[in-house]
C-alpha cells in the first residue's frame, strides 16, 4: 500500500518477495538512506529527535549502522557515533542492556582511533 510517499507491505511474505529483488549490497544500500532520511526528518541542529518515539530513533540508528563501513565522511562518523550514543542512553533506561552495550560498542568503533581520547 503506497500512502504519502510510504511504502507499507501488508504481509511479510510480499516484503520479502520484494526484498529479493535486490542483492544484499543494494538491500544494505537502501536501509541505510532510508536511515539518513529518517535523520533528516526526525533531527533538529543538534541531532534532538523531534516528535519521534523510542522505536523511530532505534530503527533510525539502526538503519544508518547497517552501512556505517561506507561513511567516509569524518563528521557524519562522529554524528553516527553520537547517535548511537543517545541510544545507549535510551536502551539502557529501558534496562535493554544488550542493546545498550551494542550501540556502545558501534559507537566506539565509529570513533577515529587517533583522536577518540583527547
Amino acid at each position: 500500500r503506497l500512502s504519502e510517499n510510504i511504502i507499507k507491505f501488508s504481509h511479510d511474505n510480499v516484503h520479502q518477495a520484494a526484498m529479493r529483488l535486490f542483492s544484499d549490497e543494494e538491500c544494505q544500500q537502501m536501509r541505510f538512506e532510508i536511515g539518513k532520511k529518517l535523520l533528516d526528518h526526525y533531527c533538529g541542529e543538534n541531532d534532538e529527535f523531534i516528535d519521534i518515539d523510542d522505536t523511530g530513533l532505534f530503527t533510525c540508528v539502526d538503519l544508518l549502522n547497517i552501512g556505517k563501513e561506507r561513511i567516509k565522511d569524518e563528521d557524519f562518523r562522529l554524528r553516527l557515533a553520537k547517535l548511537n550514543y543517545k541510544a545507549v542512553v535510551r536502551a539502557a533506561s529501558f534496562s535493554a542492556f544488550i542493546a545498550a552495550i551494542q550501540y556502545a560498542e558501534t559507537s566506539i568503533s565509529l570513533l577515529d582511533k587517533n583522536t577518540m581520547w583527547t
